[in-house]
């Protein structure tokens, strides 16, 4: 083979070489591709109906998420209790109505509890007009004790207590316009790590004050959600 010709053909192999390996990067595949992604976001409120003590409670909050492609979420929410939960009277660790009576500690007690966290979620068959959604939100909180007869805030309260709380729901969603949303939905809402705080009651018994069957219970609940939900009729 002529000399020439040899380094003619070295060389072109090189460059189509070259050019097979450029074609591979730029064709290369990843585990996240940015480039196919659609990131948009959402606000909502929330409004819950449940259970505390047997007795029914409302909390209402907020919640905002980044939304991936119109289907996968994850953001942040808070819950805080509407309605009025009374509570027992509080009296001496050493009191009793007849050996040794005594003025309560706390009376016209009410509970106060809010809690809030991250929020995962994803959208099943989101161009549809209705879909089903499904939900986990893992939290935490705090629930105390506050006189009704004062306002609310951290100098009015007693025994308060750090939670967690574990929320999976499942729902079912409408789209009534491109940024706009409404969902009912339903699940249960697990709270845990509650205190193993005893106080003494008006009859001298000592009683567990909270206890994770109190506050765990089934809700139903109705969002309202803002945002951008899907593509105008003129985007890819």
């Amino acid at each position: 083979m002529n000399f020439r010709k040899y380094i003619f053909l070295c060389i072109s192999a090189v460059f189509s070489m070259g050019l097979f390996a450029q074609s591979e990067k730029n064709s290369a595949k990843y585990l996240f591709d940015i480039d196919r992604v659609k990131l948009t976001g959402f606000g909502n409120t929330n409004s819950q109906l449940s259970l505390i003590d047997s007795k029914l409670a409302h909390f209402s909050g907020l919640s905002g998420a980044f939304l991936l492609n119109y289907q996968y979420y994850i953001g942040a929410y808070s819950y805080s209790l509407n309605t009025v939960h009374k509570w027992n009277d509080i009296y001496p660790s050493n009191y009793h109505p007849v050996d040794n009576p005594s003025d309560p500690l706390y009376v016209n007690s009410k509970l106060c509890f809010n809690h809030g966290g991250l929020m995962l979620g994803y959208i099943h068959n989101h161009t549809s007009i209705w879909h089903p959604t499904f939900d986990v939100k893992i939290g935490g909180g705090r629930i105390a004790l506050v006189d009704e007869n004062f306002s609310i805030s951290d100098f009015d309260e007693h025994h308060a207590d750090w939670i967690g709380v574990l929320t999976p729901e499942i729902g079912l969603e409408v789209n009534v316009t491109r940024w706009f949303k409404a969902r009912i939905s339903a699940g249960y809402s697990y709270v845990f790590s509650v205190d193993k705080t005893y106080y003494t009651d008006m009859d001298g018994n000592v009683n567990r004050l909270f206890s994770e069957k109190q506050f765990s219970s089934p809700f139903a609940a109705l969002s309202f959600h803002f945002g951008s939900f899907g593509p105008r009729n003129n985007d890819d």
